[in-house]
């Protein structure tokens, strides 16, 4: 919230962020959940997001950095940076201009757009509205398989550059927001590329009481769709296919064998199925399954330069961006657009000088995943249990202090219970308004500042409990010398409960 009104504050949006504070303040309610919400409990829609901070950029020195190329392609075309903007539906409800306002920031900033099947724009007036810009096709395969092709020829017809075609939604995943608002499209809007109302998504239509969109999924898109439906897709175009949705390396070897083009990492922004993987996590899996034997493309969390660089660095040709696309053009229409995407221009372009990498599509820097081993549920046990100096890493207790600690962004609650952290585990980042659970991750225990384990038993460790409400602040006692005696003093100061009695908290270290 700090970063954004300082951005409001200056008059100009410093980062993501600032354009998504700004649209949520702008939007309706309804429209802005249905562009932000993911699916279920939205536990991936936060992970593709916080994947990337769990991977670090190892940089080089002492280059010539005073010319950084951005340029690549993405199939054969030449775009001027790796970020292209992705499929998102019904951009009308952003902003009147809709699709046509982002193809046009598209074409001004050398870059290509994909145009969702469910645009309130129709395919050809996106081309008429930036006629030398890139685009290319998101293509539902739906029960219809004449609708399906008619949708294809007329990409074709308009200059379109691909078909990337969605495989990961037989039916829509459950967005509880849009169950709650009984999501439509507002009456003065329809998807535009259909003539049909049933088609269209219209509002005329009777939903009920659930989302319209999975209503209108269940009704229109193919359920059925099997790899041999790829192949049919091949067949009837002559555009290069991509396809959208592959998680697994496995599908994406078997997307292979039935000749696409490229891949594109891709959780549908997290809104199908929650708890899939991140998009950054599966990425490197996926790359090394692909080889050069087609293009693989990235989408999902992007939110800086840095983010794009890590992707770049695991292997995708480019990434695609969606909801920050959608903020900007909430809030200045094409000019937002442009905005976004000139930040997140500077922004790779200064992690690739800082990284000495003079161009973006041969990386060669390194990233690496700051964790032990493979992610896994771990069962925090509380503090009184019987533990032994073998199985103690450090405590973490929470107490009735208002302290601004280091530790403060780690603040966790089970049940106002402290909680045992075991050798390499760390708390996994979620809201403070929801309990952690059982889920952790293997990541570097001095991250968060624990130290090592303490040589005596946890035992020695004695707390009074405190008595007010709302536990705010997260304190560490193991090993911890000077730090610890800091953390005491600065918690005794403000009449914190915790009391002293482990030999290495004394005032002799």
């Amino acid at each position: 919230m700090k970063g954004h009104l300082l951005g409001i504050m200056s008059g100009k949006p410093v980062c993501v962020s600032d354009f998504e504070h700004q649209a949520k303040r702008i939007l309706p309610k309804a429209v802005f959940d249905y562009y932000y919400s993911g699916a279920d409990q939205q536990e991936s829609l936060a992970d593709n997001v916080a994947a990337f901070k769990r991977w670090r950029l190892l940089p080089h020195v002492l280059k010539d950095v005073s010319k950084v190329d951005m340029s690549t392609t993405v199939l054969g075309q030449s775009v001027s940076m790796p970020v292209c903007v992705a499929a998102t539906a019904m951009q009308k409800m952003a902003h009147p201009d809709g699709e046509t306002a982002t193809a046009r920031a598209c074409l001004s900033a050398g870059t290509g757009m994909m145009l969702s099947s469910w645009a309130t724009s129709t395919i050809e007036e996106v081309a008429e509205a930036a006629p030398t810009g890139l685009r290319w096709m998101q293509l539902y395969i739906y029960k219809d398989r004449a609708l399906t092709q008619s949708l294809v020829r007329r990409a074709e017809e308009a200059g379109y550059k691909g078909i990337f075609v969605t495989v990961d939604t037989p039916y829509l995943g459950k967005r509880r927001n849009d169950v709650r608002n009984h999501f439509k499209l507002p009456s003065h809007l329809r998807m535009a590329n259909f003539e049909t109302p049933d088609l269209a998504f219209s509002s005329k239509e009777g939903y009920g009481e659930d989302s319209g969109l999975a209503v209108y999924v269940a009704q229109a898109i193919d359920p059925t769709l099997k790899w041999e439906d790829i192949a049919w897709l091949k067949r009837i175009t002559s555009l290069p296919v991509v396809v959208k949705g592959i998680l697994r390396a496995e599908d994406a070897r078997e997307a292979l064998k039935y000749g696409v083009d490229g891949i594109l990492v891709s959780n549908h922004g997290a809104r199908q199925l929650d708890c899939v993987p991140a998009t950054i996590d599966a990425l490197p899996e996926i790359v090394e399954a692909v080889g050069d034997r087609a293009e693989v493309y990235l989408d999902g969390g992007i939110r800086t330069g840095t983010d794009v660089l890590k992707a770049l660095v695991l292997g995708a040709k480019a990434v695609f961006v969606g909801r920050p696309i959608l903020w900007g053009l909430a809030c200045e229409g094409e000019k937002g657009v442009s905005d976004v995407l000139q930040l997140l221009r500077e922004e790779l372009h200064l992690a690739l000088a800082l990284t000495g990498v003079i161009k973006s599509e041969n990386p060669g820097c390194e990233a690496k995943r700051i964790k032990f081993g493979q992610q896994e549920s771990i069962q925090f046990e509380p503090h009184n249990k019987k533990q032994t100096p073998e199985d103690t890493e450090a405590m973490l207790i929470l107490d009735n202090g208002n302290s601004n600690l280091s530790l403060q962004p780690l603040t966790r609650y089970r049940n106002g219970k402290p909680v045992v952290m075991q050798e390499g585990m760390q708390v996994f980042p979620t809201s403070p308004f929801k309990l952690p659970g059982v889920i952790g991750h293997k990541e570097r225990v001095d991250r968060a500042n624990i130290l090592p384990r303490a040589t005596s038993s946890c035992e020695s460790h004695t707390f009074a409990e405190g008595t007010a409400e709302g536990l705010t602040s997260l304190a560490l006692l193991a090993n911890i010398k000077s730090f610890s005696k800091q953390l005491v003093a600065e918690e005794t100061q403000k009449g914190s409960k915790i009391q002293r009695s482990h030999p290495h908290l004394d005032d002799t270290e």
